[in-house]
């Protein structure tokens, strides 16, 4: 038995238009890992199927009789047909390039990372500028105000970030997921990234236990090629990307080029709000 203590509860089967739904203790996931086509849904906390004559019948054999509830048909053959249709279509166009996508990822965090340090390195200018002027008339007492500013400022941001990380039903849901974001703080944020991300990473390794030596974009690619997580419901990330992004985040943290403060705050909150949005979809009790 797993150290957790989640009460037991019967599987339950469900249906809507396009996929099978199953919800199930998580001491019998292997039941669901075992039929074919899953994928993991974690802000619904159920395991996702097409609609398949071949996974109804995985699902009737091997769930009807253990089932609390069972409300699920075989898939009609014009549902089938489209389906085949969509899909025939739909890998026609996304011929993915999954390295040329993450150099194109890098590139672009690597323009913006630029583009903040050079807006940082402006705003530096411009208060050295200020703080000669100010220190001319009163070096003593104005030093002493702006580091109380800094303080009361770094205070109120520290409150509303975590504010908006432990925001929303799915998070508060996840008891895991708000101890990791209760107590972030933008000065220590480097500590956050390595921390937090180590524990994505654990995650990700829970997918292909018998190499525990894959690397993290080893496992995103896995992960994304074989669709293990959920990824197709409208308005929200893509979850691959999510990921590797993070890994660039954690990686420009880790090996810093240089100790601009800006640049870490600004890196460590894209790492956070990405968190926030993709942890609840990766991790499994």
């Amino acid at each position: 038995m797993s150290s957790y203590s989640t009460p037991y509860f019967q599987p339950e089967v469900t249906e809507d238009e396009n996929f099978y739904y199953l919800k199930i203790h998580p001491d019998e996931r292997e039941i669901a890992k075992g039929i074919r086509y899953r994928s993991w849904d974690g802000e619904l906390r159920r395991w996702i199927y097409p609609k398949k004559e071949s996974v109804f019948l995985e699902l009737s054999e091997k769930l009807k009789k253990s089932s609390k509830l069972f409300n699920a048909n075989p898939p009609s053959n014009e549902i089938i047909k489209e389906k085949e249709i969509n899909k025939k279509e739909k890998d026609q166009k996304l011929t993915f390039d999954f390295e040329d996508k993450f150099n194109k990822i890098s590139e672009s965090l690597n323009k913006l990372n630029i583009t903040v340090s050079s807006q940082s390195e402006k705003i530096d200018s411009m208060i050295k500028k200020k703080d000669s002027n100010i220190l001319a008339l009163k070096k003593t007492s104005i030093n002493q105000s702006e580091n109380i500013k800094n303080e009361k400022l770094d205070d109120v941001f520290n409150r509303y970030l975590n504010q908006i990380l432990n925001d929303g039903n799915s998070t508060k849901e996840n008891l895991k997921n708000k101890k990791i974001t209760n107590n972030i703080d933008v000065n220590q944020i480097t500590d956050f990234v390595l921390e937090t991300h180590e524990k994505v990473f654990t995650e990700l390794r829970k997918l292909d236990k018998s190499n525990e030596h894959k690397s993290y974009l080893r496992c995103v690619e896995d992960a994304r090629i074989k669709q293990e997580y959920f990824n197709e419901r409208e308005g929200t990330i893509d979850i691959y990307q999510s990921l590797l992004l993070m890994m660039n985040c954690r990686n420009a943290l880790g090996h810093p080029k240089n100790n601009n403060k800006t640049r870490k705050k600004f890196l460590g909150i894209i790492y956070a709000l990405l968190f926030s949005e993709t942890w609840m979809k990766i991790y499994q009790e």
